[in-house]
């Protein structure tokens, strides 16, 4: 059966928007897989509608097919680690799709976490939770660094109760951060061992990408590096890269809704 050209551009259109406002801009879990794929074929397929068609009769199932064998032909792997505040999803992504992911609760949070539990168990020092994440912006390191930063800490001492200041140095939140930094090596390793060897081929070629606000942790990428072997670089705006995904998606349902 033959559907109109304007039938079909309005079906694929319509399906297109409510699968995106449904599944991709309310951002659901990565392992989520199936209905994110569902998606973004059918963004695909009404991005692609002016091109493949050119103006010929097709028909429905010939457009999908259409549409999905284009984006076939570009299929390569690329990593995505996306550190948050209270999660790191990690994903391997092709066809526009999610492969292979997971998602751990372990992120800047449990940064901020660590350094004040250790600051109370080498220093018998109390500190908050903003002290410790001035720390983390600072001197924090998940690496060894060339050359030894130092801060001054001032906390409440446990064994006197009276306020005292110390000298923190970044070798010491190398050691306070390495029982969380681990963690999230660990997933990304098991991430790894599950891609299929054509897409961990490309992901050895193209490195893993990170992001998220914890992305910004000093010597994290050096970390993740030298345990996978792969080079690995951060996004150049982590802090707002979903945000401006997001908009991505509102531009293009805006302009074919213009249409």
């Amino acid at each position: 059966m033959e559907i109109e050209l304007w039938e079909l551009k309005n079906i694929v259109k319509a399906a297109a928007e409510e699968a995106v406002k449904k599944y991709i801009l309310s951002q659901e879990p990565t392992k989520d897989e199936m209905t994110e794929r569902q998606a973004k074929i059918l963004s695909y397929a009404c991005d692609q509608f002016s091109r493949l068609i050119c103006g010929q009769d097709w028909s429905y199932q010939e457009l999908f097919e259409a549409a999905w064998e284009k984006r076939c032909k570009e299929a390569t792997g690329n990593m995505i680690v996306d550190i948050g505040g209270g999660t790191t999803d990690i994903a391997v992504i092709s066809l526009e799709g999610t492969v292979v992911s997971n998602s751990i609760k372990v992120a800047g949070d449990d940064f901020d976490e660590a350094i004040v539990r250790y600051m109370r168990k080498k220093h018998n020092l109390l500190i908050g939770e903003r002290t410790a994440e001035e720390i983390k912006i600072k001197i924090g390191a998940a690496f060894p660094r060339a050359e030894v930063a130092t801060m001054d800490v001032r906390g409440r001492n446990l064994v006197t109760g009276l306020p005292k200041t110390i000298t923190v140095t970044s070798e010491e939140t190398e050691e306070a951060l390495r029982e969380t930094t681990s963690q999230i090596v660990e997933a990304v390793h098991s991430v790894l061992e599950k891609t299929p060897p054509e897409l961990a081929a490309d992901i050895a070629d193209r490195g893993i990408v990170l992001t998220g606000g914890g992305s910004l942790l000093r010597g994290l990428e050096d970390l993740i590096s030298s345990k996978t072997g792969i080079n690995t670089m951060t996004a150049e705006e982590p802090m707002t890269a979903v945000a401006i995904g997001t908009g991505r998606y509102v531009e293009f349902l805006a302009v074919y809704r213009d249409e």
